[in-house]
């Protein structure tokens, strides 16, 4: 043992425990408490904008043919022009909701599309959509008026977060007129929480988590946490069974697909709600990846039962690739059924584009930010090292988790064997970030 680097572990292993203990806890709450917001912050930041076009450009799959369908579809059309609705109202008539259901995925897919291709035509289709709607939408009515908001609230957010901290003639006074009709419809009915086991709140759930982003709204955030939790364990029983499926295979879709959006959101910043509850949620997602796949199985098939771009991607990229859970059923739905998956109905989706593999360890640089903010702004995979026991081929991580090898990385062309590692915090590509001893 070398006891120059354990010398307060030697002298005094209690006072290295409880100080060890205290600086995690103070890490992780302030992770909860006092949120510290990365823009873009959606389901994709300014990083990963980067990483999908070299991937597009490189070739890599399942980017690559992800963006391909995305290009093609009438969403994309250089020429698209806003509907001017006044009204979103969800009956048997359907008064501006399919409108502004298109509308909203344009705008989002677009301010997407700009920074792709770096086209400025698709930048200004989005910026005509958010100024319509900012100035000609009035009221959200019908019995379902509240799934609607759910529904929406999320995706109008998303493009207009990307264009804002991308776009460089972005236009304030669009965002003001927008953001005053979107507090006064969608906002302030966002902020009061829904039934936690139906999948309107489930939706409600991320785009109350998107708006709290947007606005850099702390308290907002960290009530979005607290609500977030009880719309995961009122959608699902304690052994991760989505409560929907006993409706149709199509809502559990959208109810799970939901949950796994909006804890992608957390995620970002570094809050983590998918491995709540003993990972409720990635067992959720592989009971319906498993039902699914019965019921396609079957000769005779229920419409309810085609697979949706509801969230399969990401979450099979976040328990697979980031926290190395095999999810057997959720990788044959995704390989045979999903990729590469599109926009779905309301705002489910672009999975492929913006998730598929994106944090397998074998093609991605992991790194991680300890600068005293507590977020992972550097970082899509952070799993941080913080020590090796001595004489073990282990290293953990301050959770105790992800066993990493035999050795690691510490320098271009050297690696440590075991019981050489030295103390403190490390990305799994072997730079060192913190030392603590």
């Amino acid at each position: 043992m070398n006891h120059e680097k354990d010398r307060y572990a030697t002298r005094n292993p209690t006072f290295g425990r409880m100080w060890l203990a205290m600086f995690v806890v103070c890490m992780f709450s302030m992770l909860n408490a006092t949120a510290q917001f990365i823009h873009p912050g959606g389901h994709v930041t300014k990083e990963d904008l980067a990483e999908i076009k070299r991937r597009i450009q490189a070739g890599i799959e399942p980017q690559k043919s992800a963006y391909e369908k995305m290009m093609a579809h009438q969403y994309l059309s250089k020429s698209w022009t806003p509907s001017n609705v006044p009204l979103i109202h969800r009956s048997q008539k359907n008064i501006g909701h399919p409108q502004a259901r298109n509308d909203a995925k344009v705008a989002y897919l677009q301010a997407i599309a700009y920074n792709l291709t770096g086209d400025p035509v698709y930048a200004k289709n989005s910026m005509r959509i958010y100024k319509a709607y900012g100035e000609n939408l009035k009221q959200i009515t019908a019995a379902d008026s509240r799934l609607v908001i759910a529904w929406l609230g999320g995706i109008f957010l998303y493009g207009l977060e990307i264009l804002k901290y991308t776009y460089p003639d972005f236009d304030p006074a669009v965002e003001k007129v927008f953001m005053s009709m979107y507090d006064k419809l969608f906002l302030s009915v966002l902020v009061t929480p829904y039934p936690v086991t139906s999948n309107w709140g489930h939706a409600a759930g991320e785009s109350h988590t998107a708006a709290a982003i947007f606005k850099n709204d702390t308290a907002m955030f960290n009530k979005a946490i607290s609500n977030f939790k009880e719309y995961v364990r009122g959608g699902t029983q304690n052994d991760g069974f989505p409560n929907s499926i006993k409706r149709d295979l199509e809502h559990s879709q959208e109810a799970v697909g939901s949950l796994v959006q909006g804890a992608e959101l957390f995620w970002t910043h570094g809050v983590d709600v998918y491995s709540m509850d003993d990972n409720r949620l990635a067992k959720a997602v592989e009971i319906l990846a498993d039902t699914l796949l019965t019921r396609l199985a079957r000769k005779t098939k229920d419409s309810h039962d085609t697979p949706r771009a509801s969230g399969w991607e990401m979450a099979y990229n976040h328990f697979h690739h980031r926290k190395g859970l095999a999810m057997p059923k959720t990788k044959t739905l995704v390989l045979t059924q999903i990729r590469p998956d599109f926009i779905d109905a309301e705002k489910w989706g672009l999975g492929s584009l913006l998730r598929g593999d994106f944090d397998d360890a074998g093609k991605t640089v992991l790194l991680a930010d300890f600068s005293g903010r507590g977020t992972r702004q550097l970082a899509r995979q952070p799993k941080i090292v913080l020590f090796r026991l001595p004489g073990s081929n282990r290293d953990t991580d301050i959770t105790g988790n992800n066993p990493l090898g035999a050795s690691i990385l510490v320098s271009p062309g050297s690696s440590a064997g075991p019981g050489t590692f030295e103390r403190g915090y490390y990305s799994l590509s072997g730079q060192k970030v913190l030392s603590i001893w």
